[in-house]
């Protein structure tokens, strides 16, 4: 039987930015760090992969129902393996494994406020307001404080962050399935403190930015290299494993917004190596997207990479189908200065752009 994944994460957006006033010492980002690992297996397992057991008592799950329900919701049940299509037919019923236990709680007599802490003791998430759901860590509100703020933002000339990025030019699509591996992620006391390699899914809306995103993270206070989605409006940073070791592997990430529609809006979910991690609400059925790196200084200085970091055999969904990222997809690249610190390069590797990025 295959091993069954709980993993845990944190998230960026299309350019997302933070300002020098509201970058976060080392110091204050310390109790994240002992947050983050008193919440992780105490197994030793690679990757600190988060294997249930014993199921979930205040539900009436067994073991084995929970297997079940993280295994239904694996992205092959529901995407073509030939072409890539991810069927909307089948996700028009999807219920994610949290809002199977969401359900079967209430049913219980539990009230919303004692749902939230009783998924919160295993690993999960649920925003009782939106509906947002998510198989991760999720930070008190005193500790995610401390994280520093995002915003949508492209094109950024200041190292807060600098960044480098490959964007659709037009907001056609419903969502991105594609592989990265993070590479180095320098980080240096005197340089880079803050890195980011991620993939983003939004549009504006209203006057505001909403987007979801998926990647991996690292910062000097917690320097190891972390799973993480992002939702800018629906529980923000999720945290969904670490990678150390293996940041010179690519793993698969996906972002797809459903067909479907309630009062959130558009539903997405969000998959990490086919296991679903993730699922809220979006405005728009057609988005933005791109994969961007981005880091951050204080200090003007950004730290050197020693390994580039790589996306590579990217396809979009497009309307009810997936077509391969290539030249036939309008596509801008940042940056173009040649004196710029984080630098660029993409060509058809196959059948789409592989997009690569570094600090030099």
């Amino acid at each position: 039987m295959r091993r069954v994944v709980l993993v845990l994460l944190v998230l960026v957006m299309l350019g997302s930015v933070t300002s020098p006033a509201t970058a976060k010492n080392t110091g204050e980002l310390n109790g994240i760090k002992q947050y983050l690992y008193n919440r992780l297996p105490k197994e030793g397992l690679p990757g600190y992969e988060i294997i249930p057991r014993g199921g979930i008592s205040e539900a009436g799950i067994s073991e084995r129902e929970l297997v079940n329900l993280i295994e239904s919701a694996r992205i092959e049940n529901f995407m073509d393996p030939t072409t890539g299509r991810i069927d909307d037919g089948k996700l028009k019923n999807f219920k994610n494994p949290v809002e199977v236990i969401v359900e079967k709680l209430r049913m219980r007599g539990y009230s919303d406020e004692k749902i939230v802490r009783i998924l919160e003791k295993y690993n999960m998430f649920y925003d009782p307001k939106t509906g947002a759901t998510a198989i991760g860590i999720k930070l008190p509100p005193d500790l995610e404080s401390r994280l520093p703020t995002r915003s949508f933002q492209t094109e950024v000339e200041s190292c807060s962050p600098c960044s480098a990025q490959q964007r659709t030019e037009y907001p056609l699509y419903r969502g991105i399935n594609t592989n990265i591996m993070p590479g180095s992620m320098a980080i240096n006391q005197s340089g880079t403190f803050q890195h980011v390699v991620t993939t983003h899914v939004g549009r504006e809306y209203r006057g505001s930015n909403y987007w979801v995103e998926v990647g991996v993270f690292r910062d000097l206070g917690f320097p190891d290299w972390w799973l993480f989605t992002y939702d800018n409006d629906e529980g923000q940073w999720m945290w969904h494993g670490v990678i150390t070791g293996e940041q010179n592997q690519f793993k698969n990430y996906i972002i797809y917004v459903y067909d479907n529609r309630d009062n959130n809006g558009y539903n997405y979910g969000v998959w990490i190596e086919g296991d679903w991690v993730r699922g809220g609400h979006l405005p728009w059925l057609e988005n933005y997207v791109d994969e961007a790196k981005e880091v951050w200084s204080n200090t003007g200085v950004v730290t050197s990479d020693t390994q580039k970091a790589v996306f590579r055999d990217p396809f979009l969904y497009y309307q009810d189908r997936a077509i391969w990222w290539n030249e036939e997809v309008s596509t801008t690249w940042w940056p173009v200065e040649k004196n710029y610190p984080v630098k660029e390069n993409h060509y058809i590797g196959g059948y789409s752009w592989t997009f690569e990025a570094w600090v030099e």
